[in-house]
């Protein structure tokens, strides 16, 4: 019988409903095999939530001899590694997909590796468990379980990553039956089936010696790529089985027992010889794992997993110590079980052992240990915003140094520090560089005392939830920076809320609840309800979300995304300079097939940039009765959004075939002289950007965390540029002259600078900026360079001689109608109307105050008394 050669990733599927998140164990690790093979496929199948346990030995070795060489990517960031230290290797490699419904196991014998995926011979069972049935639960417990042992008492984020945000995500693991450890259950083809491990009460062999009885087994064959020197297990086999002939198959690649004393009833073969009953058309390497027993009365037992045929392995009395292993037995009364992986072993074939010895020089992973004289055990960096988090383990209790390395393994700086216990905290406020990985080293000798570990960032783990949303808004980003733009605008949704975030929240939100809007439309779950363990986790989520978005966004208007298809709609990308939004779709040849959809992406955005209008206004009646709502960096990014999408979409033309008439239509028209709306670009000017400038002239959100304040620097600089743009780009009637100065004049008031002093630079940088910003301009109307002209040559100047006049205090009493004036309450506005009794009261009008039916204009109900104020214009 010919073995069927799988592989792990077939068995899982691509379903992205399925699982959510992994907890994998291995002994070692291929990061580029992991990152470029598993967490692709992970990804495309919706598997988030990543988590790695890892021999904390091997591991070392592996960040010693690859840091500097293979850069951390991306994705380096998107899963958790924890190291796991103790008195022998950590072995078990184990698979743990859980999902809000099902579950898989795997258990085998394969590293995460290449090798232990793709190249070598290894040996893997898979069980799947879901609510609907009550197969192989009892397994799926103590796999759960004993891989609790080590999530429940690790450090930092890794423990709430595997265990809350799991079973918060897949109530039904709270189910599962209670198992005892080490007692068999019921499979679905009527065999039994026992997961084993070695622990400090009892180790895999003395389970074993309890389940097979000694004097009924005729027959045991090992399959194992390493076994002790001297032949321990293979005479413990022999002397605790005596009746039984020992078929023992071996690869020379691995380690032989070379040393043993010949045995005649131990016949040994070679993996790679095919006459010896054994089917491997490959010639891999064997790495699988295996001992079967078959009594006289045909009843087999197989045990395979992680575990050699070694003393360490298997924990034989007399070992010096006794590997992490998981492995799994088998009991079946006729299951011919040998057969399934091509084995069919003739004694008339085997080799005597002499002429065979292994190509290790060491006692194979045990090596890493021995060699190792670490003091301290770093078991988690983590960095949030600006302070770094450093968990560790040991008896070190001298003045250290802390070694803070960037990517390529280079120091960035160098901290002298005590060792508190269990945690210490840096304040990273003056480190700018990204910081990779950290390492402790000795204050007098300089020699490192620790492990090297590369550094958590939480914004990026945050991230990985498994929020059903936030995953669904992971995979659409993930669609998208693969090449399907079509998802692009499906994003928007993730944006659309009800209310502004309150930042200032404390305690734990509503767990989610899907809403629906009045009109019955399924809105998307808002992020802020799930309930995640602190609300900065949540603030994060909700800013990276937005930026995510953002940069999306001018990803996929980049020259460097390929791809103008969104959906199966094609849309015109030449430069047209469109005079009153009229078209001439006999000059165009490209045609579209599917007007609905090109009918619904406006929707969509016309519905973002509403909701998003609508948030501000909401946020500008707070400030009216007094609240303190500076604006934060999620409102930030999404104005920014909205300006991507009036860049993109102002004026985009899209043409149609329709029931055999060629047609067209405007995503965003530049204007409509008839109605100010957020449907056309020039309504967005009035009420979208003249709200964001109202509310945003106070002040901006200011953090506790100085990232987090550089990048509300940063935005707001984005936004300057991008405003003006925006405002640039637009015809403005005569009537409509003054909204278009005061638009400005707030514009550079909000978002840029207050005093005569930073005037000139500033003048300068904007100038620099506004050029290299109107080069990925695609659709300039012909009036932007007249408006140009006059926003550098009139609204700049006049905007100095305002700021001049504030500071020397040249305050006046009087303004006309018409003129523009300046007040630290509303802004730069025009007045409107005046009234003729003293004290003057004035109406005063500018885009961003509500409007009036009765004045048609943007401007408030009642006039106000101004004692002082400075004229502008």
């Amino acid at each position: 019988m010919t073995p069927i050669r799988e592989s792990l990733f077939d068995i899982i599927g691509k379903d992205r409903r399925r699982y959510h998140s992994a907890i994998l164990t291995t002994f070692s690790f291929d990061p580029d095999f992991f990152e470029y093979r598993v967490m692709n496929h992970f990804r495309l199948c919706g598997i988030h939530n990543v988590n790695v346990l890892i021999d904390g030995y091997y591991y070392n070795t592996i960040i010693q001899e690859t840091a500097g060489r293979i850069e951390r990517t991306e994705v380096s960031y998107q899963y958790s590694i924890y190291p796991i230290f103790g008195k022998s290797i950590f072995h078990p490699k184990i698979w743990l997909l859980i999902g809000n419904n099902e579950g898989l196991l795997i258990i085998g014998s394969g590293n995460l590796t290449s090798a232990g995926h793709l190249s070598n011979d290894e040996l893997w069972g898979a069980f799947h468990v879901n609510t609907n049935k009550l197969d192989n639960q009892a397994l799926f417990a103590s796999a759960w379980r004993y891989v609790k042992n080590y999530t429940d008492i690790a450090k930092g984020h890794f423990r709430t990553k595997t265990t809350d945000w799991i079973i918060d995500n897949a109530l039904w693991i709270k189910d599962l039956p209670n198992d005892k450890p080490g007692e068999f259950s019921e499979m679905a083809d009527g065999n039994r089936i026992v997961l084993l491990y070695n622990s400090p009460d009892k180790t895999i062999w003395q389970q074993i010696k309890e389940y097979i009885n000694g004097r009924d087994i005729s027959t045991i064959t090992t399959l194992s790529p390493f076994y002790d020197k001297n032949g321990q297990t293979l005479q413990t086999l022999r002397t605790s089985y005596p009746n039984a002939q020992i078929h023992a198959v071996f690869d020379r690649w691995g380690q032989v027992p070379s040393e043993m004393s010949e045995d005649d009833n131990i016949f040994f073969y070679d993996w790679q010889n095919e006459s010896a009953g054994i089917t491997n058309n490959n010639k891999s390497r064997l790495h699988a794992k295996l001992i079967h027993w078959k009594s006289a009365n045909g009843t087999e037992y197989c045990l395979f997993g992680s575990a050699n045929v070694t003393m360490a392995g298997l924990g034989l009395p007399g070992s010096s110590y006794t590997n992490a292993e998981v492995v799994l037995l088998i009991e079946a009364t006729e299951g011919n079980l040998l057969s399934k992986i091509g084995l069919s072993l003739n004694k008339q074939n085997a080799l005597p052992l002499p002429p065979f010895s292994g190509t290790l020089t060491h006692n194979d992973e045990q090596f890493f240990i021995s060699r190792s004289s670490l003091r301290v055990h770093l078991l988690s960096a983590e960095i949030e915003n600006d302070t770094l988090k450093i968990y560790w383990e040991g008896d070190y209790k001298d003045v250290c140094k802390i070694q803070l390395l960037d990517n390529e393994d280079c120091l960035i700086n160098t901290l002298s520090v005590a060792l508190s216990p269990e945690k210490f905290t840096i304040d990273l406020t003056l480190i700018a560089k990204d910081i990779n990985y950290v390492q402790v080293i000795d204050i007098s000798t300089l020699q490192p005392v620790s492990n090297k570990l590369p550094v958590a960032y939480l914004n990026q783990l945050f991230k990985t939830h498994p929020d059903p949303t936030l995953v669904e808004f992971t995979s659409i980003c993930e669609e998208i920076r693969m090449g399907n733009s079509g998802r692009l605008l499906d994003l928007l949704e993730y944006l659309i809320r009800n209310e502004e975030i309150d930042e200032n929240l404390s305690g734990k939100p509503e767990t989610g609840k899907t809403k629906h809007s009045s009109s019955g439309d399924r809105v998307l779950n808002d992020l802020t309800d799930y309930n995640f363990e602190n609300q900065q986790a949540l603030t994060v989520i909700n800013d990276t979300t937005a930026l995510d978005v953002l940069h999306l966004l001018r990803f996929a208007q980049s020259s460097n995304y390929l791809s103008v298809y969104y959906g199966n709609v094609q849309v015109e990308e030449q430069e047209v300079y469109l005079e009153d939004d009229k078209v001439d779709i006999n000059s165009i040849q490209q045609l579209i097939t599917n007007k609905s959809a090109c009918l619904n992406e406006t929707k969509q955005i016309v519905k973002y940039l509403k909701v998003f209008t609508d948030n501000l206004n909401q946020l500008i009646l707070k400030q009216k009765l007094n609240e303190q709502v500076p604006i934060n960096l999620t409102t930030l990014t999404k104005y920014l959004i909205a300006l991507e999408l009036l860049f993109e979409y102002g004026g985009k033309v899209a043409f149609y075939e329709d029931k055999g008439q060629n047609g067209s239509m405007i995503y965003l028209p530049f204007e409509n002289e008839d109605n100010y709306e957020v449907k056309n670009v020039k309504g967005c000017c009035l009420l979208l950007i003249g709200s964001f400038l109202h509310l945003s002239r106070y002040s901006f959100k200011k953090y506790s965390i100085a990232t987090k304040d550089n990048e509300v620097e940063k935005y707001k600089k984005e936004a300057l540029v991008d405003t003006i743009i925006c405002i640039l780009n637009s015809k403005w009637q005569r009537n409509e002259q003054i909204y278009f100065k005061t638009l400005l004049l707030n514009t550079l008031h909000s978002l840029g600078w207050r005093t005569a002093k930073e005037h000139e630079s500033g003048v300068q940088n904007l100038k620099t900026f506004l050029k290299e910003r109107l080069d990925s301009l695609k659709k300039r109307q012909n009036c932007f360079q007249a408006n140009e002209a006059f926003f550098l040559q009139e609204i700049i100047p006049a905007y100095l001689v305002s700021i001049t006049k504030r500071e020397k205090k040249e305050f006046e009493t009087n303004a006309q109608l018409n003129q523009i004036i300046y007040t630290s309450y509303t802004g730069y506005c025009s007045i409107l109307r005046k009234t003729s009794s003293q004290p003057i009261e004035y109406t005063l009008s500018k885009p961003g105050f509500p409007w009036n039916n009765k004045q048609q204009n943007f401007c408030f109900k009642d006039p106000i008394k101004l004692s002082s104020f400075v004229i502008v214009i």
